[in-house]
């Protein structure tokens, strides 16, 4: 929903429900997407997939002038199931834990700017941070990869299109 504040001020939303395996089912209940879906529509730190996830959020888009915008995101993230496996957007898994009982992974905060300076070349950078939940961190000790309080993201891509 873009308002009329200025620098033509956004407000979005978006929430997202995938199945999992329940635990000791031979019938497999999780959805399992074919494809990753890294950075399109799980997040710039791509840390669900569209499997045995539940997640929600928003975010503000400022946009001061045509070529520049500004992006403050954030998402709750959860698992459907708790003791089946957390998978990332690029489709890697992260680890489950059969003695895990809690589904909430974290909260993940982004900041981002883009710049684009010609119609076929644009510049980003951004940084993540990511909160570790309880699930989270039950799964990941269990992986063998600590138990952080959280994790950060940080990238800069440069895009061109060629016409």
């Amino acid at each position: 929903w873009v308002t009329g504040l200025p620098w033509k001020l956004a407000v979005g939303g978006h929430g997202a429900y995938a199945s999992g395996q329940k635990a000791g089912e031979s019938k497999i209940t999780r959805f399992d997407p074919i494809l990753p879906d890294a950075y399109a529509n799980c997040g710039p730190m791509s840390l669900i997939a569209w499997s045995n996830s539940i997640e929600g959020g928003g975010h503000l888009r400022l946009t001061p002038w045509r070529e520049a915008g500004l992006m403050l995101g954030y998402r709750h993230l959860a698992l459907a199931e708790t003791s089946d496996q957390w998978i990332s957007g690029g489709l890697l898994q992260l680890g489950n834990s059969t003695t895990n009982s809690s589904r909430t992974l974290g909260n993940e905060l982004d900041l981002s700017f883009s710049y684009a300076p010609f119609e076929s070349l644009q510049f980003a950078a951004g940084y993540g941070a990511f909160l570790t939940g309880p699930g989270a961190k039950e799964i990941l000790k269990q992986a063998g990869r600590g138990s952080p309080d959280i994790q950060h993201f940080g990238y800069f891509q440069a895009t061109m299109n060629i016409p």
